[in-house]
């Protein structure tokens, strides 16, 4: 969600299950943009900039994937 010039809330978005969110802000070095709330009972996992990093440089295909799927995304 993010908010629009009226302060009303918009659905920029939908995550499905696997999905990353917040990666965005691990390239670019930025704070989050948009709000997450789930519609259903759901299991969230927090990677800290460190962990993705490393995952980044020691696991090329797991990274090419979430490229791919930023990609995708705003495509």
């Amino acid at each position: 969600l993010k908010t629009n010039e009226e302060g009303n809330e918009v659905v920029i978005g939908q995550i499905g299950h696997g999905e990353l969110v917040g990666e965005m802000g691990f390239f670019n070095q930025s704070k989050r943009t948009a709000t997450i709330k789930t519609v259903r009972d759901s299991r969230l996992i927090k990677i800290e900039n460190n962990a993705f990093e490393y995952i980044f440089t020691n696991h090329p295909k797991i990274a090419r994937q979430i490229i791919s799927n930023i990609l995708t995304r705003i495509q």
